[in-house]
């Protein structure tokens, strides 16, 4: 499977990672994501730190990124933070980031992990982020 999660507890948090060199499809995320939550149900209130290079392929479109913020957005409101470190990733990441505006899903990109985890680790009033009362 192209991407790996992993589940910090602690942290309330799943961190999705891009494995070897093949594309992730939707469906493969979308798997991936459903596997990790599987693992902690029934809890909830979980946010998401993700490679940035899960968002780069010939595949990864709007569209694609729209499909992705759907599917988390139904989930649950949540956090997802992308640390992006080529390019290729930040620009992508940027662009998630604008769609997430019409959706619960609080999406940021960074370029450093230990900043992105330290915005997750905030509450909504310290993360300087308004909370999402619902699709505009």
């Amino acid at each position: 499977m192209p991407v790996r999660y992993e589940v910090d507890r602690s942290k309330r948090l799943i961190s999705l990672t891009r494995q070897g060199a093949a594309e992730p499809t939707l469906s493969e995320f979308k798997l991936t994501v459903g596997e990790a939550l599987a693992t902690i149900r029934p809890e909830r209130g979980f946010n998401y730190l993700v490679d940035g290079e899960v968002l780069v392929g010939t595949a990864v479109s709007t569209g694609y990124l729209e499909e992705l913020l759907s599917f988390l957005n139904s989930i649950e409101p949540c956090k997802v933070a992308v640390v992006a470190r080529s390019p290729a990733a930040f620009g992508m990441a940027r662009m998630a980031q604008t769609l997430s505006e019409r959706t619960m899903v609080r999406l940021k990109v960074f370029v450093a992990e230990v900043e992105a985890e330290e915005w997750l680790a905030l509450n909504d009033e310290d993360s300087g982020d308004n909370p999402r009362v619902g699709p505009t």
